[in-house]
């Protein structure tokens, strides 16, 4: 029987050792139907469906009708390494990973059918059987392949999930119910970009159901009716070369971006990245040579998770600090299943980054795509992402700290309009015209000592201490918190001071204010972030 071209057998068993998940093994199945299928893929998970006899009653079937194998993904399949960007040939190397870990683990299933099972326009049937080639071998590259004649029962199985050209999978089962509901949410992330725009169905077959996929809402999107700081532009690269003003000799032409339109500074600015921190240039500064290409982006905020309620259902979205970040898209279809970039974690409340990126030219592809992560991005683009989601967080804050002046106590008191601010609690005191009070009766009179003020105000205004949210009382008073303690050289100017309660600042002992926050709440806590974003906003980030 034939094995896979490679002049290096140790190629096979070096594909044997790519690293997934068996959720992820079984993800590598559908890349090739994902983004060529042209209206329907079908997960059929049901173990009580009717085969031929030539089936286990237990093999997955996975279908799309994606024009089925094509002559060059004939070749591209039976070639290790070779791959014409189309279909199995792409994804070869993952596919195959996949099946020789799936057939391993049913090595003692011999009588029965996995493989595919293809039908094209120009070549028409490909029955592709793939088995254990080596019974007694369980480890490294075990798996070979062989062309099957056509027959009935193969071409009535297609029939019965494809009307058409395309292509079926038929794979062992070999997942649990947590990895079969991991690899729908995998499917819905890969697919919910085709779904929304393309109306692509995706069908799943499960305990005798059939369910045709519905997504609330795509996986970065403007909400309907809230604002989440939805934003929508391209990333054109371009050649250029700066203007020299003494015009002695020509700069080097330097790689540059710009955005089009700028949602951060609103003007033409282009961007070249030799570090971190880009130099900036403007219009009249450069002369174009080339416009390269463009790169959409879109960039949407989860401000809280109830905004997107079905994100934790449909994609897995459950912790706002770790499940969102940088998504990469090819062809319309996700690459990397779960996020990656955003290595700062307790940006603070209101800031869950997520950006997409229609383009994977940028990233270092491994076998294991799911697992991609910052380092994969080849410079300068390493730079570029990490300085479009500050200025994202920058447009995000800007936007919310506009909000926190919004007024929610107002009284006219002795002829000055006392406000109090929703997030800093604090007092506006601003004298209004009014009509001038006579003048009192001469009077001794008694200053009411300062002790006695601040308990009216706490009193009055029923504030809370800023870190634990309790009450501040006559008996729990506020005190001022050494953000910086002063056993580690931390000083008693305004900088250095945060009011909270009385139970909180002796807790603290002679720790720094967000070290004892982080580790009596956790650095995931709801406390930590708010606090942090206290300080911040006050121009007191000194921790």
């Amino acid at each position: 029987m034939p094995k896979f071209l490679v002049n290096d057998k140790r190629a096979l068993d070096a594909i044997d050792n790519i690293n997934y998940s068996p959720s992820e093994y079984f993800n590598e199945f559908i890349g090739g139907l994902a983004s060529e299928a042209k209206s329907k893929i079908t997960v059929d998970f049901n173990l009580e469906k009717e085969l031929p006899s030539l089936f286990h009653r237990d093999s997955i079937i996975l279908s799309g009708d994606d024009g089925g194998f094509s002559q060059d993904n004939i070749i591209s399949f039976q070639s290790t390494y070779d791959s014409n960007d189309y279909g199995m040939g792409e994804h070869g190397q993952g596919v195959r990973a996949a099946f020789n870990n799936f057939i391993k683990n049913k090595a003692n299933i011999h009588d029965n059918f996995y493989g595919i099972i293809s039908y094209n326009e120009d070549i028409g049937w490909k029955i592709i059987h793939i088995y254990n080639g080596d019974k007694e071998r369980n480890k490294g590259f075990v798996i070979e392949y062989e062309f099957l004649p056509q027959d009935d029962e193969y071409i009535s199985l297609h029939k019965k999930y494809i009307d058409g050209y395309g292509t079926l999978f038929v794979i062992p089962h070999l997942l649990n119910r947590e990895e079969k509901d991991l690899s729908i949410q995998y499917y819905k992330k890969l697919l919910n970009y085709r779904i929304f725009n393309e109306n692509l169905e995706l069908i799943i077959r499960r305990n005798n159901e059939i369910n045709n996929v519905y997504l609330e809402y795509p996986l970065v999107s403007r909400h309907k009716t809230e604002d989440n700081d939805y934003l929508k532009f391209n990333i054109v690269k371009v050649k250029a070369r700066p203007k020299r003003k003494d015009n002695k000799r020509q700069s080097r032409p330097l790689d540059m971006f710009t955005f089009d339109p700028n949602p951060f500074s609103g003007k033409k600015e282009y961007y070249n990245f030799p570090t971190p921190k880009p130099n900036i240039y403007y219009e009249d500064e450069i002369e174009i040579l080339d416009n390269v290409f463009e790169i959409p982006c879109e960039l949407s905020n989860i401000i809280k998770a109830s905004l997107f309620p079905n994100h934790e259902s449909d994609y897995g979205i459950r912790h706002l600090s770790h499940d969102v970040g940088y998504w990469i898209m090819k062809n319309n279809v996700l690459i990397n299943m779960e996020s990656f970039g955003i290595i700062k974690r307790g940006e603070g409340t209101g800031f869950s980054p997520q950006i997409l990126y229609h383009s994977d030219i940028f990233i270092k592809t491994e076998a294991n795509k799911s697992r991609l992560k910052l380092s994969n991005v080849v410079m300068p683009y390493n730079f570029l992402l990490p300085f479009i989601k500050e200025n994202y967080k920058k447009y995000c804050r800007t936007k919310q700290d506009k909000l926190k002046k919004t007024l929610i106590i107002q009284k006219n008191y002795r002829g000055y309009l006392v406000r109090r601010l929703i997030e800093k609690k604090s007092l506006v005191i601003i004298p209004i015209i009014s009509e001038p009070e006579p003048e009192p009766e001469p009077y001794c009179r008694t200053n009411i000592s300062q002790s006695t003020k601040m308990i009216s105000l706490l009193e009055q205004y029923e504030l809370d201490c800023n870190i634990c949210l309790k009450r501040l009382t006559e008996k729990n008073r506020e005190e001022s918190c050494h953000i910086k303690s002063a056993a580690n050289g931390g000083g008693p100017e305004k900088k250095n001071t945060l009011i909270g309660c009385f139970q909180c600042n002796r807790s603290m002992g002679s720790k720094n204010l967000v070290q004892w926050i982080q580790e009596m709440w956790g650095v995931n806590s709801d406390t930590y972030n708010r606090v942090l974003s206290i300080l911040r906003a006050l121009d007191k980030d000194i921790y």
